[in-house]
């Protein structure tokens, strides 16, 4: 079976732990983020462990695949990622850079079954497509100035 290896390093504007909550809070709307085709229901989440199912559609047939990920706080996360076409697994790992920023190393690995791999090139392209637009809600999110209920 074939297998791809890629990842992408995201510098945030933001603190380590900031970004570590945000990037590992995950919703069934995280989709819509990065305007994905697919969507996914939170079967179980808690401070160790995140597990979804996501729903998406391969030529025209609906399909599903699970997605597990492991938390390692303060500082990274895994991804087992499962379906019946590819196995992907990720490790997630942040390092602070001083200066409120944080970098996020992200490397994954691809294991295809059915269908054709990809080429790492168009899957790196994909992967960093995908976080300018989480980077964007991030920032976006952290220099929001949060209300204060004083009632």
């Amino acid at each position: 079976m074939p297998q791809v290896k890629y990842g992408i390093t995201v510098i945030f504007d933001a603190p380590l732990a900031y970004v570590y909550r945000w990037c590992t809070d995950f919703s069934d709307e995280d989709p819509k983020i990065i305007n994905a085709p697919y969507t996914r229901h939170v079967i179980e989440k808690t401070k160790s462990r995140s597990i979804w199912i996501q729903h998406y559609s391969r030529d025209g047939v609906e399909k599903e695949g699970v997605r597990i990920v492991t938390m390692t706080p303060p500082k990274s996360w895994h991804l087992e990622s499962v379906n019946e076409e590819l196995n992907r697994t990720g490790d997630y790992k942040l390092t602070p850079l001083g200066c409120g920023k944080t970098k996020l190393d992200i490397r994954l690995s691809t294991k295809y079954f059915t269908v054709e791999p990809e080429p790492a090139k168009k899957l790196t392209e994909g992967l960093a497509e995908d976080w300018v637009k989480y980077k964007a809600a991030l920032q976006k999110d952290y220099s929001t100035p949060k209300k204060i209920d004083t009632s």
